[in-house]
């Protein structure tokens, strides 16, 4: 009889101290096949009407790919944080226009948390949550 081995997402989670703001923090997970697959769909949509819209700016729509992806990020993979607006209130990076209020270093900053937490083939290191061969 054959033995099946787990081959489903193990969605780790781990938070991280944010250095562009002081005592600021985000907890990032990793995203599973479904949602890195809906991510580059996102970034290629865009990329592939770029050909046929606008010859005048061609930079436009690969800006609105970018902006499209990193919202996708930040709601699918920021799952907790302490950052809020001079409110006090915790912002919500299921909603666009909250995401874009960042301070640009935080938000480039958590960006680049989000893409290496989810860079499987990043480094030597093993993904988070992943066992190793015997």
């Amino acid at each position: 009889m054959t033995q099946y081995v787990n081959a489903t997402a193990k969605l780790a989670e781990k938070r991280f101290p944010l250095e562009s703001v002081d005592g600021g923090w985000v907890k990032v997970r990793r995203m599973d096949h479904g949602e890195s697959t809906e991510r580059l769909d996102i970034a290629l949509t865009f990329e592939t009407n770029q050909e046929t819209i606008d010859s005048k700016n061609p930079g436009a729509l690969t800006r609105v790919a970018t902006r499209a992806t990193r919202h996708f990020e930040f709601e699918a993979c920021v799952v907790d944080h302490n950052l809020g607006n001079p409110n006090g209130d915790q912002l919500d990076f299921s909603d666009s226009k909250q995401v874009d209020s960042l301070e640009p270093a935080v938000g480039d900053e958590i960006a680049t948390l989000i893409r290496e937490f989810n860079d499987f083939d990043a480094g030597d290191e093993e993904a988070p949550g992943s066992d190793p061969l015997p």
